[in-house]
């Protein structure tokens, strides 16, 4: 299924990805992220567009992203080249929901979790830094700097008031 392929895509380019970053290759990188953070739309359309839904694909797509993302967030803190509280603060988003989401999942038992808008959003800031700092390192402008920070900081303000949001929900899943 053509869908699951580009989502498997975006799951292994993760290896590459941290290679490239790690041995200052940044225009590969650049390159192969575009096509990975674009295949996360090309996933869920052709999904749609040819009929090829599957519930492997709507695990696959999301832990596609996740992994892709999780891990040059940590590659990229490792390196220096986020701040290494940028880091954590996203991290430790991720995990605290991901750990809300098994107890719903398992104690409650609650399947349905649909994402929520504000952490979209989040994910497509965090796509944007990723790429931005990828050309940063290749042309070295002070745009890049100055369009880093002013991400770093508005990332930080949407991991914060997403995680709010998951917390509310969970609380209110919780008391079901």
């Amino acid at each position: 299924m053509v869908p699951n392929f580009i989502s498997f895509f975006r799951l292994v380019s993760v290896v590459p990805l941290c290679y490239c970053i790690f041995e200052n290759k940044f225009e590969v990188a650049a390159i192969i992220f575009f096509f990975a953070g674009f295949s996360d739309f090309f996933d869920g359309y052709f999904a749609r567009k040819l009929g090829q839904e599957s519930q492997f694909g709507a695990m696959l797509d999301p832990i596609a992203d996740k992994v892709l993302i999780v891990t040059l967030i940590i590659v990229l803190g490792v390196r220096g080249i986020i701040p290494g509280w940028f880091s954590s603060l996203v991290i430790l988003r991720d995990v605290l929901i991901l750990l809300g989401g098994l107890y719903l999942l398992k104690v409650k038992e609650i399947k349905d979790m649909p994402p929520m808008m504000i952490s979209k959003l989040n994910t497509v800031f965090i796509m944007f830094l990723i790429m931005d700092i990828f050309l940063g390192m290749l042309f070295h402008g002070e745009f890049f700097v100055r369009f880093k920070e002013n991400f770093v900081f508005l990332i930080s303000v949407t991991t914060v008031l997403s995680f709010a949001v998951y917390f509310k929900r969970f609380i209110e899943l919780c008391k079901r």
